[in-house]
């Protein structure tokens, strides 16, 4: 049976090693990779995943340096594997995820009840609303968008996509285009440099959000 060769970054952010495993070629993505490795090779390897195809938005790492979700990433002979940059580092693969819980409190990411407009509940929403329900919080975008690091906060496109949902959402009534605009919406330069692990089109969520800031 042949090998593929990985190497994978382990330890937390002040101590960091890169250690080889050799894995069957029989896996097909880089999240089979990794369960093979703690199954067979070395079960203190510490990574995240749950539902095994990119509902979950757990198993972001990054790969030969560009951050992907293992669960739809073709692994391939001689990848490096390692957390997600720009994030504290738990364990190996493990980065803290904590921030989201306090982030959706602190900018009311969230359904605010009161109806922004006389439509009844259950009525049509636009077809983008649920384009941009299929964002899973991987954190993909995030550690790309270099409008979003710096002195230890990670504020990537998928605040803007979850501010165009609710600003979909009739139910919703705070003025998500006005809030937008108060946490800089408009600084997004549209480098392109953020791309999401689930196809969602960050520049229809920043259309929707500038078109009257």
């Amino acid at each position: 049976m042949s090998k593929l060769k990985l190497s994978i970054v382990r330890g937390t952010n002040a101590n960091q090693v890169s250690q080889e495993y050799f894995v069957a070629d029989s896996c097909e993505t880089v999240l089979d990779a990794l369960q093979y490795i703690y199954r067979y090779k070395d079960s203190t390897l510490s990574f995240r995943y749950d539902c095994r195809f990119k509902r979950c938005g757990l198993c972001g790492v990054s790969v030969d340096g560009r951050p992907v979700l293992a669960c739809t990433t073709q692994v391939k002979d001689g990848m490096e594997i390692g957390p997600l940059p720009g994030l504290p580092v738990v364990r190996d693969l493990v980065v803290d995820r904590s921030f989201l819980d306090k982030l959706y409190q602190d900018l009311d990411l969230m359904i605010i009840p009161g109806a922004k407009n006389d439509e009844p509940p259950g009525c049509m929403v636009s077809s983008d609303y649920f384009h941009f329900a299929q964002c899973n919080e991987c954190l993909v975008c995030a550690t790309v968008c270099p409008a979003g690091q710096g002195e230890g906060k990670v504020f990537g496109p998928f605040v803007w996509v979850r501010l165009a949902q609710l600003h979909l959402d009739p139910r919703d009534r705070i003025d998500r285009i006005a809030q937008a605009e108060r946490l800089g919406v408009n600084g997004c330069a549209g480098c392109g440099k953020c791309h999401c692990a689930s196809g969602i089109d960050f520049k229809k969520a920043l259309g929707i959000l500038k078109k009257d800031s």
